[in-house]
């Protein structure tokens, strides 16, 4: 019969068990960083996608208060702060001014600020027109869709931006 010494192997368990615990440790916190990354990116996509739906929001909302309601005149004998309803929200346009603008012609009227509160998001709206040389109005509306207030500090701000031509 033969006789095995058991006494020189006690602390070979503990070894095993402390290299397995901190391989399992390792695979387990990889996963979770990249399971952080994924949700991230995921929640910039969404962001993004919110942004640009408010932006392209404030776009048909301008679109449709200047040829069908009629917000954003011409003419000089026009008042140029006519109500402008988008989202619900009734807004008498702001930072109006009357001078040259960077495209050809003249400019003859602008509008910022178009607020969209309802659910935390917010775009900005700017409708320039400028009279052209052959004597026809060309419109330009800009609109710029942000996932949250831009005014606050977000790292994690997103902007995107449409232009209509007409």
């Amino acid at each position: 019969m033969i006789k095995i010494n058991l006494q020189n192997k006690k602390g070979f368990t503990i070894l095993v068990a402390v290299i397995v615990s901190a391989l399992v440790l390792s695979i387990g916190l990889s996963v979770a960083n990249i399971t952080v990354k994924q949700i991230t990116l995921s929640s910039a996509g969404r962001d993004s996608q919110i942004a640009f739906y408010v932006a392209d929001s404030a776009a048909e909302c301008a679109l449709y208060n200047d040829l069908i309601g009629k917000k954003f005149p011409n003419t000089d004998d026009v008042p140029k702060y006519l109500p402008v309803t988008c989202f619900g929200e009734t807004v008498i346009p702001a930072n109006v001014t009357e001078s040259s603008g960077t495209y050809s012609g003249s400019l003859k009227f602008a509008s910022t600020t178009i607020k969209f509160t309802s659910t935390g998001h917010w775009s900005e709206v700017q409708v320039g027109k400028y009279e052209q040389p052959d004597g026809s109005i060309k419109t330009i509306i800009s609109a710029l869709g942000y996932n949250a207030n831009p005014a606050v500090a977000n790292k994690r701000l997103i902007e995107r931006g449409l232009e209509i031509t007409y």
